[in-house]
C-alpha cells in the first residue's frame, strides 16, 4: 500500500472512533460547562419542591357546607381568621366571643381579635404571666382563665380583675358566681364560690363519673363529659346545679362516644363536639340520639380536632377546631358558624 492509501486508512479509523464516541454519548464541552449545568438541573429540582411544598402550606379554606341530620338541616359557614393562626398543639384551642370582641387561646397563649362582617381580625396579643389550657367569658363580659397549677384569672376590658390560688381547671356558671373546679377525678371536683378576695371550695363529687374530661355550665345545667363510674364508656352527664343526674347522652346504639369536647342544651334539644369522633352530635329534648355529622360531611375539613364552642345570641354556635395544612406539617386553627339546629 502506497503513502497515499495509509493516509486515506487512518483518516477513515478516526472519523470511525470519533463516530462511536458520540453514538455512545461522549461530547466535547468542557468540564466546567458540565458542572454547571449539573447545578441548574439540582436548583430547578430544588425550586421545584420548594414551589410545591409552598403551595400544600396555605390557609385552609372550605367556604359553606350543610348536612341533613334526621330531618334538621344543619348548615356552616367558615369564619376567616386573618391573619391565619397556626398552632403548635392541636389540643386545648379555645373561643370567647361577646359581640364585636373576639379571643382565641391557643398554645397557652390568647390573641384578641375584631369579630365582624364574617371575619376575625388579629387586634392585639395579651400579656399573661402564665400558659393556660382553659378560657371562657362571662356574662359580664369576664374573660377567664385556668389551668392546672395555675392562678385562676379574670380580664376585663384589658386589665386583670382577679387572681385566686389553689384551684384547678375552673369552668363557671354564666353570672360568674360560683362554678366547678376539676382535674381529671370526678370524686374529687370542687364547687367554687367568689367571696369578694376569697373563695370557698366545697366538695361536689359526680358520683355517677370516673373520670372528667371538660365541664360546661349554662343557666339550667352542669354539663360534663367522661367515663362512667365501673367503665370505660365515655358519655356526656348532664346534672342539676344541685348535683342531681338528670340525663345521660348516648350514642346511637346507646353504648359510649369519642371524647367530647363541648356540650350544651338548645331550644330543640342537646348538641355536642365529639373531638375523638371529629363529629357534631345532635339529641332531642329528651335525650334521644338523633344522629351526628362528620367533619368532612358539615365543615369540609379532614379529621380535624374539634376544641370548643360558643353558643351565640341568636342560637347559632360558633366552633373552633384545628387541622393540618395540605403540607401535613403546619397546623391551622379554623372557626366555623354552624346553624340551623336551633
Amino acid at each position: 500500500m502506497g503513502i497515499r492509501g495509509k493516509k486515506l486508512l487512518m483518516l477513515g479509523l478516526t472519523l470511525t472512533a470519533l463516530g462511536g464516541m458520540t453514538a455512545c454519548g461522549g461530547d466535547n464541552k468542557p468540564a466546567s460547562e458540565k458542572v454547571s449545568e449539573q447545578a441548574a438541573e439540582q436548583q430547578t429540582s430544588a425550586e421545584s419542591t420548594e414551589s410545591t411544598e409552598s403551595e400544600k402550606n396555605v390557609p385552609i379554606q372550605t367556604g359553606k357546607h350543610e348536612k341533613m341530620i334526621g330531618t334538621i338541616t344543619v348548615k356552616s359557614e367558615q369564619i376567616m381568621i386573618e391573619p391565619a393562626l397556626t398552632v403548635s398543639s392541636i389540643f386545648d384551642v379555645k373561643l370567647a366571643v361577646k359581640g364585636d370582641k373576639a379571643y382565641i387561646l391557643s398554645d397557652g397563649k390568647v390573641k384578641e381579635y375584631t369579630y365582624a362582617n364574617g371575619k376575625l381580625r388579629f387586634r392585639k396579643d395579651i400579656k399573661l404571666e402564665n400558659d393556660y389550657r382553659k378560657m371562657e367569658m362571662t356574662k359580664d363580659g369576664t374573660l377567664r382563665l385556668s389551668s392546672f397549677m395555675k392562678p385562676y384569672i379574670g380580664l376585663k376590658n384589658g386589665k386583670q380583675i382577679f387572681s385566686y390560688d389553689d384551684l384547678d381547671n375552673v369552668t363557671v356558671h354564666p353570672s360568674g358566681k360560683w362554678g366547678l373546679s376539676f382535674f381529671t377525678n370526678a370524686a374529687k371536683v370542687n364547687k367554687v364560690t367568689f367571696q369578694g378576695d376569697s373563695v370557698k371550695k366545697s366538695g361536689f363529687p359526680l358520683k355517677e363519673m370516673e373520670l372528667v374530661r371538660e365541664i360546661q355550665i349554662d343557666d339550667n345545667y352542669i354539663y360534663a363529659s367522661g367515663t362512667a363510674k365501673g367503665k370505660g364508656d365515655v358519655y356526656v352527664f348532664i346534672y342539676n346545679h344541685k348535683g342531681k343526674l338528670v340525663k345521660k347522652l348516648k350514642d346511637s346504639d346507646g353504648s359510649g362516644l369519642g371524647s367530647p369536647t363541648w356540650q350544651m342544651q338548645t331550644k330543640k334539644g342537646f348538641i355536642a363536639l365529639d373531638g375523638n369522633m371529629r363529629a357534631f352530635d345532635l339529641w332531642d329534648k329528651s335525650g334521644k340520639w338523633i344522629g351526628q355529622a362528620r367533619s368532612n360531611e358539615l365543615f369540609g375539613t379532614s379529621y380535624p380536632w374539634l376544641s370548643d364552642g360558643q353558643l351565640m345570641p341568636d342560637g347559632s354556635l360558633l366552633v373552633i377546631m384545628t387541622q393540618s395544612r395540605a403540607d401535613k406539617k403546619t397546623d391551622e386553627a379554623l372557626v366555623y358558624k354552624v346553624t340551623g339546629f336551633q
